[in-house]
């Protein structure tokens, strides 16, 4: 299987994060850190409520790898073949890629909708499910 869908232009990508980079100093002083600024934004929501791990699709997988090595873990499940493929560069791209894609989830899916076509070619639906998130 190809994972070709939901894919953000690289250079696009690295605009965002300086840009974010340069709210985040500009908001909360020249010593904030996007990424662990980024981190503690995710790990909030999802103390909240753990099944919107959804919002970030098949961005999960890399989001949930970043969360662990940084310290917030939500368990050890994992899709080795997604997370490769839905992954940026660098640990904070990965994050700004994941939230893009929640925004664009939440404008056009159902909360907790975790069903998406990841393959032209196939156009096979895949189900993305994280074991270690649905339970309380």
């Amino acid at each position: 299987m190809t994972y070709d869908q939901y894919k953000f232009d690289p250079e696009w990508v690295k605009s965002e994060v300086i840009a974010k980079q340069a709210s985040v100093k500009a908001n909360l002083g020249a010593d904030a850190s996007l990424l662990r600024n980024a981190i503690k934004v995710f790990a909030d929501r999802l103390k909240k409520d753990k099944r919107r791990y959804r919002d970030y699709g098949m961005f999960w997988w890399a989001v949930k790898s970043v969360l662990n090595v940084h310290g917030v873990t939500f368990g050890t499940n994992d899709d080795v073949l997604m997370k490769a493929a839905y992954k940026g560069d660098t640990p904070i791209e990965t994050l700004v890629m994941a939230e893009a894609f929640r925004d664009m989830y939440l404008a056009n899916f159902l909360v907790y909708g975790n069903q998406y076509i990841l393959d032209s070619e196939s156009g096979e639906m895949i189900e993305i499910v994280d074991a270690d998130m649905e339970g309380d």
